[in-house]
């Protein structure tokens, strides 16, 4: 499942590029299709542009330039066919080199990705709870997440600050507590370690996350600027 908008717009691009590479005619208008596509791509795949660039340059070489001014101008047969044929193999390493940069997977800030999933995170969280006490149904973010480093592991770590609804686990002895069925805040914990968010599988009931980092005593420590590289 497409995890954000990039992904999304790189696999509408390279359905495109087989329609278009392999068609037996050109159309100027193909170039149309691939804006919407390249240009919210571009802000970090800059030899996009320039291959959209270099394509619609040499259709104009083509038409009108090539095949109305210069095709008959060319003395032999031949090398009108290699002239022509070049701009074929041209408009194919194009083409390539389109598809080699929308099949690459630019990596994204951690924090960036972890903003952009979000929804997704909370899921993975609530199914990493193992089933004792309470036991958290749903939850809904409920504020802006804080991003901290852990001091042992040198991690980037987040802190997720969520509303949950609970209900007694099977066998808690909690089951005739109505405060038990109250929804309340909860802090959930990821950690950022190959390459990717994993849920600590710990919820922090009624804390948020500047309560968490106040109570860790210095093994939680706020960071503004998450730096990728700190992570491993």
């Amino acid at each position: 499942r497409p995890q954000d908008l990039d992904t999304v717009l790189r696999r509408c691009g390279l359905i495109l590029l087989p329609f278009c590479a392999l068609a037996v005619f050109w159309s100027p208008q193909w170039l149309v299709w691939f804006l919407p596509i390249l240009v919210p791509l571009a802000h970090n795949r800059p030899w996009l542009l320039l291959f959209a660039v270099l394509n619609d340059l040499l259709s104009y070489f083509n038409f009108p330039i090539f095949f109305w001014l210069i095709w008959h101008q060319i003395e032999f047969r031949s090398d009108r066919i290699a002239a022509g044929d070049a701009c074929i193999y041209l408009r194919t390493l194009i083409w390539l080199g389109m598809a080699v940069t929308l099949f690459r997977r630019i990596p994204r800030e951690p924090t960036a990705e972890f903003r952009a999933s979000l929804s997704r995170r909370i899921e993975e969280f609530l199914a990493a709870i193992p089933p004792r006490g309470l036991h958290l149904t749903a939850a809904t973010a409920a504020g802006e997440v804080l991003f901290v480093r852990e001091k042992n592991t040198n991690r980037t770590t987040a802190l997720v600050s969520l509303m949950a609804e609970v209900e007694p686990a099977e066998g808690s002895g909690l089951e005739d507590v109505p405060a038990a069925r109250v929804p309340r805040p909860v802090t959930a914990v990821f950690e950022y370690a190959n390459g990717k968010w994993t849920p600590t599988g710990r919820p922090l009931f009624n804390l948020g996350p500047v309560e968490v980092v106040a109570r860790s005593n210095g093994r939680y420590l706020p960071i503004e600027s998450p730096d990728p590289a700190r992570s491993r």
